[in-house]
């Protein structure tokens, strides 16, 4: 099974979290190939990052000539998906960029990797978990993955448990005390505040470039469900909470545990 880890969107954080994040994909990945996208406004910061990576492509951002939310207002029923409508706000305009740049870097290796695993510059895992199982299970089911924390009830990266898939559409959980529940939510979406894994057979390059052109791609975690769930022959799909978050979200206790890997990862 060949594997690329496709890392993509804005450059924000400092190199230091950067080599940090993504010694450890490698780990967790470590037959994998690290490819790189970068915005072609962002070049100044290739000589930092290329060190890192296997490959490093430039990509000229996209003009959005809609806004996602409000020219597809029935696109999704769920109330995550309405709630956009009822608070707007320009930064919708520019969440189906993440989509977008991954289509690109798709149409360049799409015939040299079986499985894809989806993250952002500012995207950490956690340690000692393996997160291979979830690439043959992506295969094997075969199915879309997608693994990160919820806020409101898995804030750690640091363990791993089964929500909610193809068979059991929603997003619900009980509080780990009291067994009740929290949540329970239609889900249309793959949440995208981790990391995405998925089959390259099951990304279409020209259904993204159509939906696109036609003003109908949606944003974000509804965009990535559009394609890889619905976008698919099998529409299959799971979720599993905690693993991977968005670096600025990673609460203090798993922080102080990565310290002695970021120490070693900031080597040069």
């Amino acid at each position: 099974m060949r594997i690329a880890i496709v890392v993509s969107t804005q450059v924000r954080d400092p190199i230091e979290k950067i080599r940090l994040n993504l010694s450890l994909l490698s780990d967790a990945f470590p037959t994998a190939k690290i490819i790189a996208g970068i915005w072609s406004y962002e070049k100044d910061k290739v000589d930092d990052i290329k060190s890192l990576v296997d490959d490093v492509v430039l990509i000229d951002e996209p003009v959005i000539h809609y806004d996602p939310y409000i020219d597809n207002p029935n696109a999704v029923s769920d109330w995550n998906y309405q709630k956009k409508l009822k608070n707007p706000n320009e930064r919708h305009k520019h969440q189906t960029k993440q989509l977008l740049v991954h289509n690109e870097l798709m149409k360049r290796y799409q015939n040299d990797f079986d499985v894809i695993v989806r993250a952002r510059w500012d995207t950490t895992i956690g340690i000692d978990l393996n997160f291979m199982q979830f690439a043959h299970e992506c295969m094997n089911i075969p199915a879309t993955i997608a693994i990160s924390t919820r806020r409101d009830y898995h804030k750690s990266i640091l363990t791993i448990g089964e929500v909610s898939s193809w068979e059991y559409p929603f997003l619900k959980h009980e509080c780990d005390r009291t067994n009740k529940i929290v949540t329970s939510a239609t889900c249309e979406m793959l949440l995208d505040n981790g990391i995405i894994i998925h089959r390259v057979s099951d990304w279409n390059c020209e259904l993204v470039d159509r939906l696109h052109n036609n003003s109908r791609l949606l944003a974000a975690e509804f965009g990535w469900y559009q394609i890889l769930v619905e976008g698919t022959s099998h529409h299959k799909w799971k979720h599993y909470d905690g693993g991977a978050t968005i670096t600025r979200t990673v609460i203090k206790s798993d922080r102080d545990i990565l310290k002695k890997y970021e120490s070693i990862c900031n080597y040069n």
